[in-house]
């Protein structure tokens, strides 16, 4: 079985909520059985052996070439363990929801974006109403994303509905069509998540975005006194989810990979939702010697927006906050000729699209295109850094040490106020 077809079979709720519907009648279902896993020790034991089965699984991987790349993994599965328990002790349940966030500059996974947040969640059910409601920010685009079992149910954006004159915006979410801003919906969704995305980090404040069951008075989930079996179910499936998690983007990453080091794949399926209408995210790997940069060239798509981010060979992204390790259709810059030339180096050769690999040699290359116009395919070749200036148009831009320590000074300054928001809604003031 091909590392695509094992990917496809895997069960995609394992990347969206920490607790469903479906666990928690398992865990009614089977309450005495739970409750006597609890109080013998018996769940806990098998939430640590599976903890004990994961770095055996990282070091099979194959993925670490040195003692670097190991280090890396093992903080990579820390943060894949640190999200998995967030989002068990933080979910506020489908009656009273709460969006969360999974992933920062130090836990993420899937190579996360480093233009925004995307990882807001909030668990919703399909026979319910909610209310969505904040202030519109100047984001590049805000998405929400329905999701259940099977993956990605519906994509709307937030320019898709009205807003008051200073900025306040109301969505309903129910089966049934409601007046003004609505939102269907569908038959088994299980989430809601959102995706806020900037093209100019420091100057594109975020939308405050709040949800609500209207007219339920009750606490959060995770503010009541837990319910014995629903642990002991959490305890007992926590270790299987992660050994899932772990195989998926392993699998993922390896199906994308068949391409070829350095070069980038056609439209391939996405991670959570498969093929999609608004977006895709071509990737592929890059290996560079000390002395090799990687030359990526492209059509820039018209659209919403489009970027190109590296990674390690776990599939995260490389500091972006004090990295030039990410570009996009507001930063990059198009040659005369009307082509974007992306330079992948381990040092800086004084041009303007320089991603940085941070001594990484060998690593991921991620472009996404969301509601663009084509999608475009990329070329690539590895040349020495020293031929840089013979490859590339004479006319390419440059930038001083100057300019781009203030880029950088800027990326970070962008950073910091992207993750000043909330870590849950309900910490919001929306």
């Amino acid at each position: 079985m091909s590392s695509m077809d094992r990917w496809r079979q895997h069960d995609r709720t394992v990347i969206s909520l920490g607790y469903d519907a479906a666990r928690r009648e398992r865990a009614a279902a089977n309450a005495p059985a739970y409750v006597a896993a609890l109080r013998d020790g018996s769940a806990w034991a098998v939430f640590s052996q599976a903890l004990r089965d994961l770095g055996p699984a990282l070091e099979a991987s194959g993925f670490a070439e040195n003692e670097t790349d190991l280090a890396e993994g093992y903080r990579y599965l820390l943060g894949l363990v640190t999200m998995r328990l967030n989002s068990i002790l933080y979910a506020a349940g489908p009656e009273v929801p709460a969006f969360v966030r999974g992933m920062d500059d130090i836990v993420k996974v899937g190579l996360d974006n480093p233009d925004g947040i995307n990882s807001y969640l909030a668990e919703i059910r399909d026979d319910r109403t909610y209310r969505l409601f904040g202030t519109v920010g100047r984001e590049r685009y805000v998405e929400f994303v329905q999701f259940g079992a099977s993956g990605t149910l519906a994509n709307n954006f937030l320019d898709q509905f009205s807003s008051t004159p200073d900025g306040r915006f109301e969505i309903w979410l129910s089966r049934e069509k409601r007046p003004g801003n609505h939102l269907e919906l569908p038959p088994g969704a299980q989430g809601l998540l959102v995706r806020q995305v900037q093209y100019d980090w420091e100057n594109e404040p975020l939308s405050e975005i709040r949800i609500e069951q209207p007219g339920v008075d009750a606490l959060p989930e995770c503010l009541r006194t837990p319910d014995p079996a629903q642990v002991a179910e959490e305890l007992t499936s926590l270790g299987a989810t992660l050994r899932d998690e772990l195989a998926f983007w392993f699998d993922y990453i390896r199906a994308f990979s068949g391409t070829g080091e350095n070069t980038i794949g056609g439209d391939q399926p996405l991670a959570v939702s498969g093929a999609s209408a608004v977006r895709a995210a071509p990737k592929g790997t890059f290996r560079l010697g000390p002395d090799e940069a990687l030359v990526l060239e492209l059509e820039p798509p018209e659209g919403l927006f489009w970027s190109v981010a590296i990674g390690d060979v776990w599939f995260r992204s490389i500091d972006p906050s004090r990295r030039q390790s990410s570009l996009n259709g507001h930063t990059a810059r198009v040659d005369k000729d009307g082509l974007c030339r992306i330079v992948v180096a381990h040092e800086d050769p004084g041009i303007a699209n320089w991603l940085d690999t941070a001594g990484h040699q060998r690593g991921i290359v991620t472009f996404r295109y969301v509601r663009t116009a084509s999608r475009p395919g990329v070329r690539s070749r590895v040349v020495r850094t020293a031929e840089l200036s013979e490859v590339l148009p004479p006319d390419t831009a440059q930038v001083t040490a100057a300019e781009r320590a203030e880029t950088i000074a800027s990326r970070t300054r962008g950073f910091a106020a992207r993750y000043a928001s909330p870590f849950t809604s309900r910490w919001g003031h929306a």
